[in-house]
């Protein structure tokens, strides 16, 4: 079986998603990945942490804040 990555942002399609997903794919090939901004609140990642523990799936964090900025100075650029 090959691993399988997911996002998951506390929200409604996400928490779908790694559901369906934690019924075809045992536990230990899923990599649950929440990635926050400053735009997330704390709420959103114990939303995600609680459905990740209820299917048996770490949860990790991946930073994504300088990649974020760098798409904003980019669309500066172009404005």
């Amino acid at each position: 079986m090959q691993d399988v990555v997911i996002g998951v942002s506390g929200g409604i399609d996400s928490a779908l998603s790694l559901y369906v997903l934690s019924q075809v794919v045992a536990p230990e090939h899923i990599h649950a990945i929440y990635m926050p901004t400053q735009y997330n609140s704390d709420q959103s990642y114990l939303l995600a942490k609680q459905l990740a523990d209820n299917v048996g799936v770490e949860l990790k964090i991946g930073e994504i804040n300088e990649l974020l900025k760098s798409f904003e100075k980019f669309g500066e650029e172009k404005l």
